[in-house]
């Protein structure tokens, strides 16, 4: 329902009555000057509420468009992730080929932020890492010791 001035409303209910009652009753004491202004006040009321179907018509074309920006948006987003190195889904698939749990996950993050190491991907690679951990961190050595083995000897 449209939100519409109660007295315009009332004004369009009056003129819709009068026409009504002038076209239905066939009032034969019309005059034509009486039936051309009911028909321009007519026009003038069908005009002003005539603008619903633009309103309608932008709405759908900035929905679209919307739609379209998001999609560009998600597209590029994609595409970058997929062209451009990504220090974090380089770890994840690292993480996902030695089946390495999220607990796993995480001390290796804190064992590459407490080395210092630009890119934990590194901890892959480096075994004098884990030597520098280890002296570092005694009390960790049995992680240490296990995860070392299952990321460095491939099992």
């Amino acid at each position: 329902m449209n939100p519409v001035d109660p007295k315009t409303n009332q004004q369009w209910n009056a003129v819709k009555a009068i026409a009504c009652g002038s076209l239905l009753l066939g009032n034969t004491v019309l005059l034509v000057g009486q039936a051309q202004a009911e028909l321009q006040l007519l026009t003038h009321l069908e005009s002003e509420r005539s603008f619903w179907p633009s309103i309608l018509i932008w709405s759908i074309g900035s929905l679209l468009f919307g739609m379209l920006a998001w999609g560009f948006a998600r597209w590029s987003l994609v595409w970058l992730d997929e062209t451009f190195p990504n220090k974090a889904k380089l770890f994840r698939q690292l993480c996902d080929a030695h089946t390495l749990s999220s607990h796993d996950r995480q001390f290796l993050h804190q064992m590459s932020e407490k080395l210092e190491l630009d890119n934990p991907c590194r901890l892959f690679l480096e075994t004098a890492a884990w030597d520098r951990y280890a002296t570092n961190e005694p009390a960790d050595s049995k992680q240490v010791d296990a995860l070392r083995k299952r990321i460095l000897s491939g099992t």
